[in-house]
């Protein structure tokens, strides 16, 4: 987090004219709104997150974030131990298997719809 704080401050300031910036991973974009709120550029500069913690959530709420991306993570669990119990039991598994991710923003971020990926 503090490297991606650090690294997203020296960013922005190299980059006066940037207009988008995405953080790839929970530390990583926190990191990345802590130095656009720093620098005055909530807002101003479109940052995406990924990952859904409650500081990533109030960051979109407040507009810091336009939007983070959020992995179901109960999906990831249990799609995981059935997809298990299937090898287990020797039936075939799909190559990929997709356990969903949402978009939330701040129109989208109380919706049940994401508040049911956060939590």
């Amino acid at each position: 987090m503090a490297t991606a704080l650090n690294q997203t401050t020296d960013v922005l300031a190299a980059n006066p004219d940037l207009v988008g910036i995405f953080g790839a991973n929970e530390p990583t974009a926190i990191g990345m709104g802590r130095a656009l709120v720093q620098s005055g550029k909530a807002g101003k500069v479109t940052a995406i997150g990924f990952d859904g913690n409650t500081d990533l959530q109030d960051f979109v709420r407040d507009g810091t974030l336009a939007a983070t991306a959020v992995q179901g993570s109960f999906q990831m669990g249990e799609i995981g131990v059935q997809t298990i119990l299937k090898l287990l039991n020797g039936e075939t598994v799909p190559n990929f298997i997709d356990t969903g991710v949402v978009l939330a923003t701040k129109d989208t971020i109380d919706h049940p719809s994401v508040q049911n990926v956060l939590y």
